[in-house]
């Protein structure tokens, strides 16, 4: 069962403020095929967005949706499989 406030990224984008998250995103023209990817960063579920950091270093590109809301947090989580940020 999900428990998901908001189902796909468009609608966290419409009713959470620019200061609730921030996206990092680097892309690593040395490598096209992979990315690590951390769509729970932040104060979500912390320490995803080092690690990704930690295994792209600076040869694989890195994405990271970061969660900077004072609390509760939780509310922008959206479900991998639904995370449509572009």
């Amino acid at each position: 069962m999900n428990n998901d406030k908001y189902s796909r990224f468009s609608d966290l984008k419409e009713y959470e403020t620019e200061e609730s998250f921030n996206i990092n995103c680097k892309i690593e023209s040395r490598s096209n095929v992979y990315a690590i990817m951390a769509p729970h960063g932040g104060k979500l579920e912390t320490g995803t967005t080092e690690i990704t950091l930690a295994i792209s270093h600076k040869d694989l590109s890195f994405y990271a949706f970061n969660a900077n809301k004072p609390y509760n947090n939780t509310i922008l989580h959206i479900t991998s499989v639904n995370f449509d940020e572009p």
